[in-house]
């Protein structure tokens, strides 16, 4: 927004409305270096002007010096907010447009071959306004080191045959405490990675929020350590497992099928995991023989799950990879699923089975669910 100088942080805040002045904040602001640094900087920001859709910019000296820097607030944000996108339509334009102030603009029906694109970090906060198609798109392409936004109704394709040893499409800042990452309305195609057991989406970042998105892949969909909350959205995959999480997890009214294990809930015991409505689906046991279940607790994190629909020709629930953690629990409230079950480790089983015969089709599939359970699991 300040020609010159490039963004360290943006950040939303709530304030009172004024009809003709801002309001004056005192603020400090702490610029901290990697864990266990030393603070690269501290600013004193007494009296800084804030007012409702008006944006507030702080620039200077801010890692050298502690006085040398400019307060000023602008309009841009009057009536409605309005961000300043740059239509782009080739591979040259598109990471320009990132580059140099953080925004991209793929219109509807633009469609943008970026097979010759280099693997990209983006060290600024991105914004990507997407109702049309990004092809072609090779491993890390696209990484991400701060906060990024992708919206629109459109696409994000991977090109056939791409490999990787550990991830694809990147949210991995230096620190796990940073990086809000907001994925909403888009569909990311990789159904043909040659490498089946990498991640598609890595988010070891601070959050991860994605809502009507649709996500096709045969390695596993998501992984990471960021705050997952989802809702509305689609997760279909071929491989064993379709979303592996060892954070805490918000998932709502979502479809998430996989060949054998949905949700891989990987956290330790002080995390949890909600999953409220949806569709969680296991097609067969795991070829392995290790049977996983459609939602495991690999090592002990809590789950709750409310009105789901959970489907495993082989285990629904299993805690415990290597070894079965000393403690865990699992909760289900008026869930369907198409077993009866329980947990030989679980020294609480209070679960309770009401058979209710229902059929759902659930992505062009039909399955039958037999019970509905309440009660939960625990050790």
């Amino acid at each position: 927004p300040v020609s010159g100088y490039s963004y360290i942080e943006m950040n939303y805040l709530l304030v009172a409305p004024t009809e003709d002045a801002a309001n004056l904040i005192n603020a400090t602001y702490t610029i901290n270096g990697k864990t266990g640094a030393a603070t690269v900087n501290t600013l004193n920001l007494a009296s800084t002007p804030v007012r409702q859709n008006y944006r507030t910019n702080i620039y200077g000296s801010l890692l050298t010096t502690q006085n040398a820097f400019t307060v000023t607030i602008d309009p841009d944000f009057k009536d409605n907010i309005n961000v300043s996108l740059t239509p782009v339509k080739t591979q040259d334009e598109f990471i320009a447009a990132l580059q140099n102030d953080g925004s991209a603009y793929v219109q509807e029906g633009v469609e943008i071959d970026l097979s010759t694109m280099p693997a990209t970090t983006f060290n600024n906060p991105v914004y990507i306004k997407l109702d049309g198609k990004l092809n072609n798109l090779q491993t890390n392409a696209l990484a991400f080191c701060s906060d990024a936004t992708i919206t629109g109704n459109g696409e994000l394709n991977y090109a056939d045959g791409i490999t990787s040893s550990f991830h694809i499409l990147g949210f991995v800042p230096s620190r796990s405490d940073i990086g809000d990452v907001s994925l909403k309305g888009i569909t990311i195609n990789a159904t043909n990675v040659k490498s089946e057991s990498v991640y598609l989406i890595d988010a070891r970042c601070k959050s991860l929020v994605m809502e009507d998105c649709t996500v096709r892949t045969n390695c596993v969909c998501v992984w990471g350590t960021a705050k997952y909350t989802f809702s509305n959205c689609v997760f279909e995959t071929t491989y064993n497992t379709a979303i592996n999480m060892e954070g805490n997890a918000v998932i709502e009214n979502c479809t998430v099928k996989a060949k054998n294990t949905a949700l891989d809930c990987n956290g330790k015991s002080s995390k949890s995991v909600t999953v409220k409505g949806g569709y969680l689906i296991g097609q067969q046991v795991d070829q392995s023989g290790m049977d996983n279940g459609v939602i495991s607790s690999s090592y002990g994190q809590s789950v709750s799950l409310d009105n789901v629909y959970l489907y495993s020709p082989g285990n629904i629930y299993k805690v415990g990879f290597f070894s079965v953690p000393s403690v865990f629990g699992i909760e289900f409230n008026n869930c369907f699923v198409n077993k009866e079950f329980s947990n030989s480790n679980a020294t609480t089983n209070t679960l309770v089975f009401t058979e209710d015969v229902k059929t759902e089709n659930i992505l062009g599939s039909d399955y039958t669910f037999n019970y509905v359970v309440n009660g939960k699991l625990s050790k």
